[in-house]
Parts: structure tokens; sequence; C-alpha cells
């Protein structure tokens, strides 16, 4: 449920006999050097390393190595886990303007029970339009949690942060749009939002996508297309979904079994962009 922060690129212009001055010149400080560093090691699970670039530049006020140094200690990782540092963290980070680090300090309050405090948070993001303040404003709603339980006013949440692109918040609208709770019953709908969830790479989304197709619910009937999403969605873990893939599988010829394998293969070499 936590976004990484952008990367800063730095050009480096080499010349003969200005090269270094002018590399210093372009760089960026000493501190942005510093973030990127960590936020490198992050990636490759090097916490040790990622807590020596973030803790001075923390201490020093930088927003976003504030944020990250809650998430290392929210989560444990490079040090023990501490929630309560963890909200230290946050607070200063949120104090400095970071809404990932808000948004931390009301999930943590939910998951407390605190759900006041959790709204308390969220509410400022939600005038931003904050995609993740948005869905779980959508879940309070949904599960009566600190409100009074109105799943047409979850609908209205979930439809703002699907619309803001928010993979979770698709997911889960078109999951309503298929049972009809909240809306009027409409696989047409569900399909269309689960599509623009599995094209993010959710892969729930992409089984889900795989199974309309094989039973044409608000999508044309086709067994290609069907096998293509659940290989997709399965692919990391080939025992999911497997029955349905193989059920599905039978309906096809061998040149259209390939075919099939073929898609899924540039679908996800391409990053969702060639799927069709």
């Amino acid at each position: 449920m936590i976004r990484n922060v952008g990367g800063l690129s730095v050009m480096i212009i080499r010349l003969v006999a200005f090269g270094l001055f002018l590399a210093l010149l372009v760089a960026p400080p000493a501190t942005a050097q510093d973030f990127q560093k960590g936020l490198a090691a992050l990636k490759q699970a090097d916490y040790a390393t990622a807590l020596k670039e973030w803790r001075p530049l923390a201490e020093r006020g930088h927003a976003d190595a504030q944020f990250y140094m809650g998430v290392l200690y929210e989560y444990g990782r490079g040090v023990k886990k501490d929630i309560v540092k963890a909200v230290q963290w946050y607070r200063k980070a949120a104090g400095n303007g970071h809404d990932n680090a808000k948004f931390q300090l009301g999930l943590i309050a939910l998951n407390r029970g605190d759900f006041a405090s959790a709204r308390k948070e969220w509410r400022p993001l939600v005038r931003k339009g904050h995609a993740r303040a948005l869905f779980y404003m959508g879940v309070m709603y949904q599960y009566g949690k600190g409100v009074k339980e109105d799943i047409v006013e979850a609908v209205k949440w979930y439809r703002k942060a699907a619309d803001s692109g928010y993979v979770t918040a698709q997911y889960q609208l078109g999951l309503l749009y298929q049972h009809g709770k909240g809306v009027a019953q409409d696989y047409a709908e569900a399909a269309k939002l689960i599509r623009k969830a599995a094209l993010q790479g959710n892969a729930k989304a992409q089984r889900l996508l795989g199974g309309y197709y094989g039973k044409g619910l608000g999508v044309p009937k086709d067994f290609e297309t069907a096998f293509m999403w659940l290989d997709i969605g399965s692919h990391k873990n080939p025992n999911i979904n497997e029955e349905m893939r193989n059920k599905f599988a039978t309906f096809l010829t061998p040149s259209q079994f390939k075919n099939a394998q073929y898609r899924a293969r540039i679908c996800v070499a391409t990053n969702y962009k060639l799927c069709d």
C-alpha cells in the first residue's frame, strides 16, 4: 500500500578541459545524491545502506528520507520493527508536506481501529484527490469502519479512486459491478474495470478477466484470449486457476494454444501495452 518516490536523473557533461568542473555544476545537491543512493539500496534489499544514507538526511528535515525512515521502522527493514518510531518519522514527514506519510498515518490508525483518526488524516488528502486515501474511504463505508455501512457511498469513493487510475479500486469496483452490490449488475462495466486493472499488472484481475472471456461475461466468448489472460495471471504461480486454464485449453486447436502462449509472452514483455 506504499508508493516509491520517483528518481532524479543526473547528466554528466564530459569535456576535455572542463569536464570535471562542468560535471560538478550540473550535478544535483549532495542530499539528492544521497537520497537516491538510499533508494537504490532499498530496491536491492540493502537496508543497512539505505538507513545509512537516509538517517542524516531525515534528521536534517528531508521529507522523503523521513518518510522512508518510517517505512523501514514500520516493516522492520534494517532495524527492529517499531511502530512508535515509524509514526514519529511519518509525523515529521507529514509536517513537511509529505502526502504519503499522511496516508500511512491514517492507515496505521485504521489498523488500530482508530477510525476517527484515520479519517482525520485522510480528509485533506481526499480533497487533493489522493487515490489511496479515496480508496480507503470507500473501504470504511463498505465495511462500516467508523461510519455507517453504506455500499452506495463506498461505490462513490471507489469510483473516484478508480478514475484516478488506482488499480485496487478498479478491481474492487469491477467486483461490485459483477455482483451487483451498490450498483446495478453490469458485466460489461465490470469487464471494463477489471481489464484496466489487468493492464496495470494486477494478477487477480488478469485471472478474472480470463474467466470473463471463457464464459462470455461482459466480453465476447473467446477461449484463446481467456487462456492468454489466465496464463498471464498465473505465471508466478502456475497452480493458480490451473483447472480452469486446462478446461479452456481443451477448446483450442494446437495452433490457437500456441498463439495464446505467444500473445501472453508479448503482453508481459511489452508491460501490457500489446495484449489484444
